[in-house]
């Protein structure tokens, strides 16, 4: 899988965006349009609220594309490398009520 991206990503990464049937297109989406929440360590959890979604839907994009990044979140390094990516859970996504760290992308 070749990513093309600002963003560096690990071979977890990459090795996770293949298993888990993550697009290109999808995580580009993601990096650019997403939230950022502090993860700790030294990391960023990276994911689209539902009003980043209706904002996508209603400037066009794919709805199977918009589908996959429903849950989608991304782990990034305060080095900009996408460290892993995944569908997460409702127990793991991040509450929109939680203060973003104000590192929109």
């Amino acid at each position: 899988m070749q990513v093309q991206s600002a963003y560096r990503y690990s071979r977890h990464a990459i090795c996770r965006l293949a298993q888990r049937g993550v697009s290109a297109e999808a995580m580009r989406i993601l990096l650019e349009h997403g939230r950022t929440y502090n993860a700790g360590q030294g990391c960023s959890y990276v994911q689209l609220s539902r009003a980043d979604l209706r904002r996508l839907a209603s400037e066009g994009a794919p709805e199977g594309t918009l589908r996959s990044l429903a849950r989608l979140q991304a782990v990034v390094s305060d080095e900009g490398e996408v460290v892993t990516c995944y569908h997460a859970s409702d127990r793991r996504l991040v509450s929109s009520r939680r203060r973003p760290s104000f590192k929109y992308h």
